[in-house]
């Protein structure tokens, strides 16, 4: 099967820029991933949701907003290990 998390990769390069995402774009969101590389990919689709419901809480409190976004990183970073993503 091609493995393909291009979409979840560019959904959080888009956080990581500074960018929101909807809860109905979270919730459209496609991959193609197998065994341990698709639990780590589901792992982010949840925590992606979380994020978007989250948008009117992190817009009044930036350090919460700013610890979201860190926590983003390190699941990008792990995604892009895992996925051998230069």
């Amino acid at each position: 099967m091609t493995q393909d998390v291009s979409p979840v990769v560019d959904m959080l390069e888009r956080i990581l820029g500074g960018g929101e995402v909807s809860f109905e774009e979270v919730q459209r969101l496609r991959w193609q991933a197998e065994g341990e590389l698709n639990l780590f990919v589901e792992r982010i689709y949840r925590e992606l949701r979380m994020f978007a419901s989250d948008a009117d809480i992190r817009g009044k409190d930036l350090e919460w907003d700013k610890s979201w976004r860190k926590g983003i990183r390190k699941l990008y970073d792990e995604l892009r290990k895992r996925a051998n993503i230069n």
